[in-house]
């Protein structure tokens, strides 16, 4: 899906927060006529004392730092993929506002975490790009859908649990309630 919107309207400049094994990022360096994909991740599971809110993972089971090396080396060759290895809205500091034609969301599922990089990465956004996620998943992810449905309430849903729209579209109503949700949002 993300593939198909990235040709059907010509981006060249993306970013993916939340890169895992690298599957997406690197069918769309493969499959897509990019100049600069951006992947954020930590790569790192959570401390085993953190306590796991509702859509998160602790991802401690998964061998991540074999994950990051070997996609360091799968990219290599393609000058436009660009990995960074820290949290997500630290990552959004290092680039100015209006610099991508998209952004992908797939990092932190919780409330606050998606929130967070809503909040980081919507100025990063060119004024006509869009505002992408996964795992719109009310059964799953029960507190990605609850963000989306607040702040991009007109978000198209797309298969694969994918949600998005224009930035454009859905900046104005979500700047209106980020108030509220920037001090902390209540779990659904």
């Amino acid at each position: 899906m993300l593939e198909r919107l990235i040709k059907e309207h010509g981006w060249r400049w993306g970013a993916e927060l939340g890169v895992f094994r690298g599957d997406t990022f690197k069918h769309l360096l493969r499959s897509c006529n990019l100049d600069l994909l951006v992947g954020v991740d930590v790569w790192i599971p959570l401390p085993k004392t953190q306590p796991i809110l509702p859509g998160g993972r602790s991802y401690g089971a998964w061998p991540l730092e074999e994950f990051y090396q070997k996609l360091l080396i799968d990219i290599e060759p393609v000058p436009e993929g660009f990995l960074w290895r820290m949290e997500t809205v630290a990552a959004a500091e290092g680039f100015p506002d209006e610099h991508f034609d998209f952004i992908f969301i797939d990092a932190d599922h919780t409330a606050a975490g998606l929130t967070a990089d809503i909040v980081a990465w919507m100025p990063k956004v060119k004024a006509d790009g869009w505002v992408l996620g996964h795992d719109y998943n009310i059964r799953k992810f029960p507190s990605v859908v609850h963000v989306v449905d607040t702040l991009f309430p007109r978000a198209t849903q797309y298969p694969d649990h994918v949600w998005g729209g224009p930035k454009r579209a859905s900046a104005l109503l979500a700047a209106r309630r980020l108030g509220r949700l920037r001090t902390g949002i209540e779990q659904p």
